[in-house]
């Protein structure tokens, strides 16, 4: 017998009437939305939306790949209207096949990335975070323009 439960597990386990605990955050189907853009010298502080979170949504990974973008200071975010780098911060683009995601997070060092074993991004608020509207997920270009393939997979829940 525990001595704590968390919040979900109250509500079907421990709660006299049971409650169902929301299907997004217990027991939901895990999704993704994949997509790709070919950038031609995207000029700087352009947005490409690559997905769009359903209303109700709860994302738990966010992986962005990119080819080397020829600038050794063009960046790459990802977020939403209400936060440019909520899930991926702004990562250099200077070598090819570079990754990022949410977790675990990923430090830029001269042209080589290192895990640093923290979240990118808003941090413990990007994880598992809930859209109440649809909402587009965007890939931010940073203050240099950028060149070449940006992929991204977001990983979610909804029902």
């Amino acid at each position: 017998m525990a001595d704590y439960y968390g919040v979900n597990f109250t509500k079907f386990d421990q709660n006299t009437p049971k409650e169902m605990a929301d299907v997004a955050e217990h027991g939901g189907r895990m999704r993704v939305q994949y997509d790709s853009y070919e950038a031609s010298t995207t000029g700087a502080t352009k947005t490409i939306a690559v997905a769009r979170m359903p209303k109700g949504s709860r994302v738990w990974q966010v992986i962005l790949v990119a080819d080397a973008s020829g600038s050794t200071t063009s960046t790459l975010q990802v977020g939403d209207s209400g936060s440019a780098a909520r899930f991926v911060s702004a990562l250099k683009m200077n070598a090819a096949n570079k990754v990022s995601a949410m977790y675990p997070k990923v430090i830029d060092t001269h042209n080589a990335v290192t895990l640093d074993g923290g979240m990118s991004g808003a941090g413990i608020d990007s994880f598992g975070h809930e859209y109440t509207s649809a909402t587009d997920i965007i890939v931010t270009v940073g203050t240099a323009a950028y060149s070449g393939t940006i992929k991204v997979a977001v990983f979610y829940t909804v029902d």
